[in-house]
């Protein structure tokens, strides 16, 4: 193929595969990444793409295995790009790995916030989760109060944000009972 046709034959796959992930075919939109990856390996978006696949298709431990296994140029590509970050950070939190996605999701924080830009729902939402997982109260607090703050949050983001609400109240107020202050407890 000339270089013309590979370029359109590229474009046409990634378009198929981009697709294929948001009508929730995960494997068709991983095999078309995967292949995509195997033929133009410098295609950073593809190798973004199939783990996000990954992750969409329930299979994070692969997806781990996969970030492990990214080619070093590829890799060292990667490291900053928020989109890959923000994946990571999903994979790993899927997956148990606490502190590693905290450390990818506060950089794609730290990239929106130097772009002036909100941080994507999904990723402040997890991100609060993790927060609270690890007792991180007070970033806790900043990220609901900042995720509260949006404009035109859907019904199911304002749910989201009430739902690690709900649950920080109910920790704090078990924590106070276990400690003896059941007038703390109860007043949480």
């Amino acid at each position: 193929l000339s270089g013309a046709d590979e370029g359109s034959l590229l474009q046409f796959d990634m378009q198929r595969a981009s697709l294929a992930l948001a009508q929730d075919d995960p494997k068709l939109a991983y095999q078309t990444y995967q292949k995509i990856t195997h033929d133009f390996p410098d295609q950073l978006d593809a190798w973004i793409g199939m783990l996000d696949a990954l992750h969409a298709g329930k299979q994070d431990a692969e997806a781990l295995v996969a970030i492990n296994e990214l080619p070093d140029s590829v890799s060292s590509r990667l490291r900053h790009d928020a989109a890959f970050l923000q994946s990571t950070g999903f994979i790993y939190s899927a997956t148990g790995h606490r502190q590693e996605a905290l450390l990818c999701l506060r950089a794609v924080t730290d990239h929106y916030a130097q772009q002036h830009k909100p941080v994507p729902f999904a990723t402040g939402i997890e991100l609060a989760w993790l927060q609270l997982d690890t007792g991180d109260q007070r970033r806790l607090a900043v990220t609901l109060d900042a995720l509260g703050k949006r404009r035109s949050l859907s019904v199911a983001q304002t749910i989201a944000i009430q739902k690690v609400w709900a649950a920080w109240s109910m920790r704090r107020a078990e924590a106070s009972f276990a400690t003896g202050d059941g007038k703390q407890a109860v007043a949480i």
